[in-house]
């Protein structure tokens, strides 16, 4: 599991490895610019030109050192620096080295500077890191808005530069708009937060080998959950398992105009592997149902509880008393874990019915996140509260979005890798829900249902948009790429 820390804690772990492996701070430097050097040569044409723009401090340092490096692999280079005599000892290093090596390939920038770059120019900004703190000052101001108006494509090291590691109340505007970055070792908090993660269309992150036992010794509440973690706690079949071993889910979703919730959440739970899937459906739904998934039962009664071991509650099951009145039999009689999604969070909320739950996940989108727990200036304010509701109310609480976030009730956060924006689509919830259930039905405990739920059903979406788009991905292509991403985790062992 990757911790995500703060700057102050990043900077110890480089001091901590500096001193412990040990290796000097320019070594160490030259260690993240190799590491940097090998994406972009795997991901750049040398036919394009490139830009670098480089900071007085260790950012720029990075910078200086990665253009040396590319001129190994027959790049065009172009360095630009700020005339200042407050160069960090590692910048001013790697500045003189290149100058040794090639001195044309700097140029001193100022206030009278023109910016004008060819459209075949890659940029590469390396102002700030992660020890940024706002403001700007105005002359990389200036600079910043000259390199978000080329057009050209933008690979920001660490961190796109004026964006602080940490949200800040007020996010100002003078943030370099990357097209992807390069984070050092773990993702930085704000590159995960809607309003701040917006300034880079997508990052990677680059691992420059600082000292594991740091990690031992500094445990954190937030974490990044990637397919390495994914791996691990998947559980592979026994060959001498039955259905019986894999639960008997029961889907409660749909309504009249609303049976596509029943049939996505119902098939993508069965997809997922549940033993047995039943549906409590209007009887409009019935038919539908069944012809998609023929293997899905469909309920005319539930009053026995007992037989199921998980519920998957509210997916387009509306907000009229009957709804409510179905909400409420079922928080007040199912001894079983509840999966909790859409209308459903809105009835247990607005009566109260959550003093009655436990073994709950909730899975909202931000507004019916908002919508229960308040509005909020900015998803980071809105990221604390669902940390402080998951502990008051011991709940799971499935935060969707970019990054879905999944809050538990001892405090931790966990936030996924996968996903991407076509998954924005009507749907694409009520298959989740139907995921989650899936696994908590199977017997997966509900954190690690909550977190495997989340990432496969971001890694579907992810094979979706690669084999059609991201723009026309729908929550039944999800459903689709279901199996190949079993088939990858399975294939781990």
């Amino acid at each position: 599991m990757l911790p995500v820390y703060t700057s102050e804690k990043i900077k110890e772990w480089d001091k901590y490895t500096i001193e412990n492996e040990p290796i000097s701070s320019v070594d160490l430097m030259e260690r993240a610019a190799n590491a940097c050097t090998e994406w972009i040569i795997n991901h750049i044409s040398p036919e394009y030109k490139i830009i670098i723009i480089c900071g007085d401090g260790n950012n720029g340092g990075d910078g200086l050192a990665i253009g040396r490096l590319l001129l190994h692999y027959k790049y065009i280079i172009e360095i630009l620096i700020s005339n200042s005599e407050k160069r960090s000892s590692d910048n001013y290093t790697n500045l003189k080295r290149i100058e040794n090596y090639n001195p044309s390939l700097i140029k001193v920038i100022n206030e009278e500077s023109f910016f004008k770059f060819n459209q075949n120019s890659v940029i590469i900004d390396c102002i700030f890191g992660v020890g940024f703190k706002p403001p700007v000052d105005n002359f990389w101001k200036g600079v910043i808005n000259s390199i978000n108006d080329t057009g050209c494509k933008i690979i920001s090291i660490d961190l796109p530069s004026g964006l602080p590691a940490e949200p800040e109340n007020e996010n100002e505007q003078n943030i370099v708009k990357a097209w992807h970055t390069l984070t050092f070792q773990v993702p930085k908090i704000s590159l995960l937060m809607p309003g701040w993660g917006d300034f880079t269309e997508n990052f990677t992150v680059i691992n420059i080998n600082l000292n594991s036992d740091f990690i031992l010794q500094n445990p954190t509440k937030l974490n990044y959950f990637t397919i390495e973690d994914a791996k691990k706690i998947f559980i592979r079949r026994n060959r001498f398992s039955h259905k019986g071993n894999y639960g008997h889910a029961l889907l409660i979703a749909g309504n009249e105009g609303k049976c596509g919730a029943a049939i996505m959440s119902s098939r993508a739970c069965i997809k997922s592997g549940a033993g047995l899937v039943s549906c409590f459906s209007n009887n409009c739904c019935d038919a539908s149902i069944v012809n998609s998934s023929p293997e899905v039962m469909t309920e005319k009664e539930i009053f026995d509880f007992d037989k199921y071991s998980a519920i998957g509650l509210g997916c387009g099951i509306g907000t009229d008393k009957n709804a409510v009145e179905l909400v409420e039999k079922i928080i007040k009689s199912a001894k079983i874990p509840l999966v909790i999604d859409a209308d459903a969070i809105k009835i247990v909320f607005e009566n109260n019915f959550i003093k009655h739950t436990s073994n709950v996940i909730i899975t909202p989108h931000p507004k019916e996140f908002d919508n229960i727990a308040g509005q909020f200036e900015n998803s980071y304010e809105r990221f604390k509260k669902a940390s402080q509701l998951a502990i008051e109310m011991k709940i799971i609480i499935v935060l969707k979005g970019a990054n879905t976030a999944i809050f538990l009730p001892e405090g931790s956060v966990y936030f996924n890798s996968t996903g991407n924006p076509g998954m924005a689509t009507a749907g694409s919830g009520d298959v989740l829900t139907g995921v989650i259930t899936s696994f908590v039905s199977q017997g997966y405990s509900l954190t690690n249902a909550a977190m495997l739920g989340v990432f496969i059903h971001g890694m579907s979406g992810d094979m979706a948009a690669g084999y059609n788009s991201i723009t026309g991905l729908s929550a039944t292509d999800i459903i689709d790429f279901l199996n190949p991403v079993f088939k990858e985790l399975e294939n781990y062992y």
